[in-house]
């Protein structure tokens, strides 16, 4: 596709599905060099020239505004282009707390965080624009510090004579009747809260409400600090709001006012969670290890946690940093700690750097299997063993979209201009990888995603609604069967598969679920603990399942089993 990039001086530029990188509803996004090409499904709803020239007074190194506009070849103009964003993840991915404790991000870096939006949505009310749709999926954070914040999708900005068209029900002020930079700080304030708690306001259990009421508890004013909501085991501490801002929140969502967000934080009173003991539940919880640092998953009988590899009794079997992978010689038994540096692969174990020149973007490990993903390409990556010494070597590569390919825990997700594609590497025996469309989840957007022996779950969706997609994949015959379960709480899926086909499923609730993959998640047993919280993940070892609690290691086992 050709296009006129209205620059000075005006540019022709090519655009191909290699250049693909996202869609919304209302178009698709493409990157080239430098930039971030809007183009719009119904050229009528294009960027007008002057909303851009007014959209000019938002020059701030966080605000990706529109730049210049785009047309085609009979100057029809269909886009524009913007400044390119590189290595960011969005707001959202921050609410969850497995990817918190993953990378250490605690009370304070949200309350940092959310300081740092509010002086950009200052910035941008100064000039007389309103942000309006202030949702999780027009903020992105940066993916190394997690503490800039950079604005999206500026052209749906209103400015003193464009009207806003949009905005997400999930962040919308019903009480008021007119937009403002009040309804800008109402809508502000359910990003903040989510950050905080994890949650959003409104959510949690009402008696009279059901499940998915979201307006009506808006309308009602019936947020978490109603006495009659029960917040789900997942939410984390109320506590972990600084002061001033829970003040805040109770002006905004129980006493109606609407007022700017305070000057100051205040100080965030950490107090310790009690967790019942639960007599009389139908599970153990067998404390198994204790270490003095995150756990974050099983590697065999070691644990893998933030520091790299250690066994039960804490001491280190090989050393390694929070973003690395691992994979285990299938000769030797060696571990092998897996990274990227300066954009290429590194292997090393306890005694050597092994040798291998690769470039890398992503590394994706699935059943001790390694796969490496640069641009448009995926390639396995095997261990051999030559002379007593572990040899890596690149082995078959699988083509996909560089710009709209997202690796997640164990498989990946493309984006093939609106299809969706589902990446699922496995072996037979030796490394491979299927690429399966499933129209099911087209025009969706992943959020989070894991897998584990044939067994999917994908959390969909944007501001506020989210679903859940459980597959279930014939891995020999490249099948599926799908159950989707709407309208749960943002939440990164946490479930094993045991060596017997059993799933456990740690839900977003805080309730377990066991199924067997061959059955599906409908015929799911579900178990209600109160020792179950959001800060736990859940993993295996063969036919047992454990659950980890951020430095405890617990083996789990369910009455009579």
């Amino acid at each position: 596709m050709a296009i006129w990039l209205q620059s000075n001086p005006v540019k022709k530029v090519n655009l191909n599905h290699n250049d693909f990188a996202a869609e919304g509803g209302e178009g698709q996004v493409y990157l080239l060099n430098d930039h971030a090409i809007k183009i719009y499904k119904d050229p009528s709803k294009c960027l007008l020239k002057g909303k851009l020239d007014e959209l000019a007074t938002l020059d701030h190194p966080q605000i990706i505004r529109p730049l210049f506009l785009a047309a085609d070849d009979k100057g029809k103009e269909i886009g524009y282009a913007m400044k390119r964003l590189n290595e960011t993840i969005s707001l959202c991915k921050l609410f969850t707390n497995d990817f918190r404790d993953r990378v250490g991000f605690n009370a304070q870096n949200a309350a940092d965080l959310v300081k740092e939006i509010e002086n950009v949505l200052k910035h941008i009310h100064k000039p007389g624009c309103l942000m309006v749709d202030v949702n999780d999926m027009n903020i992105m954070v940066d993916e190394q510090q997690l503490r800039i914040p950079y604005f999206i999708d500026v052209d749906s900005y209103q400015t003193r004579s464009y009207p806003a068209a949009a905005i997400m029900p999930a962040v919308k002020d019903y009480q008021s009747q007119a937009l403002s930079t009040l309804t800008d700080w109402y809508s502000f304030s359910i990003l903040a809260f989510q950050l905080f708690v994890g949650i959003h306001p409104f959510k949690g259990t009402h008696a009279q409400y059901k499940r998915g009421d979201l307006e009506g508890r808006m309308k009602d004013s019936i947020s978490v600090f109603n006495k009659d909501v029960t917040l789900p085991r997942t939410a984390r501490e109320m506590s972990l709001i600084p002061s001033e801002y829970r003040k805040w929140f109770e002006a905004l969502y129980v006493n109606g006012l609407r007022i700017e967000p305070p000057g100051v934080a205040g100080p965030i009173n950490l107090t310790k969670p009690v967790v019942s003991i639960a007599s009389g539940t139908a599970l153990e919880l067998i404390l198994e290890s204790e270490q003095i640092i995150t756990i974050i998953g099983l590697l065999g009988d070691n644990l893998i946690t933030t520091a790299g590899v250690f066994d039960l009794k804490g001491r280190v079997v090989i050393a390694g940093d929070v973003q690395d992978a691992y994979i285990v010689s299938p000769v030797t038994g060696e571990i092998v700690n897996v990274t990227i540096k300066n954009r290429l692969l590194q292997l090393k174990t306890n005694h050597a750097q092994l040798p291998i020149v690769l470039a890398a973007q992503d590394v994706l490990v699935a059943g001790n299997n390694l796969f490496v993903r640069n641009q448009g390409q995926l390639t396995a990556v095997s261990l051999n063993h030559v002379a007593g010494k572990i040899l890596p070597a690149a082995g078959r590569s699988w083509s996909v979209m560089p710009y709209a390919t997202r690796i997640f825990d164990q498989v990946g997700f493309q984006n093939a201009l609106g299809s969706t594609w589902i990446i699922l590497p496995g072996s037979n025996p030796t490394p491979t990888c299927q690429i399966l469309h499933v129209p099911e989840l087209d025009g969706m957007r992943i959020q989070e995603a894991r897998h584990d022996k044939g067994v999917v779950m994908a959390l969909t969706g944007d501001s506020g609604k989210y679903d859940l997609h459980i597959l279930r994949v014939d891995e020999k015959n490249g099948t599926y069967q799908i159950e989707t379960e709407q309208d749960v709480d943002y939440h990164s899926p946490s479930f094993t598969v045991l060596d017997n086909g059993v799933v456990a499923h740690l839900r977003y609730d805080g309730k377990l679920g066991l199924f067997h993959r061959l059955k599906g998640a409908a015929a799911q047993q579900v178990f209600d603990d109160p020792r179950l919280t959001g800060n736990m993940r859940i993993a295996n070892n063969g036919n047992r399942a454990f659950i980890i609690d951020n430095t405890k290691l617990y083996r789990l086992k369910t009455t009579g089993h």
